[in-house]
């Protein structure tokens, strides 16, 4: 069956899904990596049911706020300085810079390297000095540009020395080979809760609506860092950043 026909086929969308839950059950560091030229169609039928799947993850929120259930959450997305963005520089910052540094902090390590895991943790160490220096975080390119980025590359220059230790570069091939489910769910709930800060209202209220408040996130997480495994960490980052983008381009 050809491409085009396989994508109003709903049971090819069923069996990419079933391909995806087969991998959550118990993710897998060996799976094969798929060249995304011969999966395009895989690759839109598992974006479509994604955002798809993503919808129903806010209903529940949703729910609580329609209900008073919740007190609502401000998003800084579209509150303050943010909201007032222009469509254009949303899709810059929140489109294309956004999902690629999530997608380095999150998934890029999901494949063992010294380089990759390096790479991440100054990614990381961006998001935590940003989170302290800036307001809006991440989406800040205006203030302490150079601590924040400085703080990056200087936590993935130590890393990287770090990882090359004697000993250490085995030491991970075990951890990862016999643990390689726990790093994988740790990198989905590292970035759902990594989102919690975009919401400037947060507060101990929420708690107990913390697992609701982040689904969409833990949700979006798993389904790309089943792309990332089986299709390659660029295809994982465009599949992001479509699916920032076209949100933005709807919504504004």
């Amino acid at each position: 069956m050809r491409d085009g026909l396989q994508l109003i086929d709903p049971r090819f969308y069923a069996s990419q899904v079933r391909d995806v839950f087969a991998f959550l059950v118990r993710p897998r560091a060996e799976i094969e990596t798929v060249s995304w030229r011969s999966a395009i169609a895989a690759l839109v039928a598992l974006f479509v049911a994604g955002e798809v799947l993503s919808v129903l993850a806010v209903l529940p929120m949703a729910l609580l706020e329609e209900f008073d259930l919740m007190v609502d959450l401000e998003n800084a997305l579209s509150h303050g300085e943010i909201g007032q963005w222009s469509r254009g520089h949303k899709l810059l910052i929140a489109g294309l810079f956004a999902p690629l540094l999530d997608e380095l902090a999150f998934r890029l390590p999901l494949r063992l390297r010294t380089a990759t895991l390096a790479v991440s943790a100054g990614t990381l160490a961006y998001f935590v000095v940003s989170g302290f220096l800036s307001d809006t975080l991440t989406h800040n390119l205006t203030d302490h540009v150079a601590a924040r980025v400085g703080a990056g590359i200087v936590t993935a220059l130590g890393a990287y020395a770090l990882l090359r230790s004697p000993g250490v570069p085995r030491v991970l091939g075990r951890l990862y080979s016999a643990r390689f489910p726990l790093v994988y769910w740790l990198s989905v709930l590292a970035f759902g809760l990594g989102h919690l800060p975009r919401y400037t209202n947060l507060s101990l209220d929420h708690l107990p609506f913390v697992p609701i408040i982040v689904l969409p996130q833990l949700v979006s997480a798993s389904i790309f860092g089943y792309v990332r495994m089986r299709y390659g960490f660029v295809v994982a980052v465009v599949m992001h950043m479509v699916a920032n983008g076209y949100l933005i381009l709807i919504f504004g």
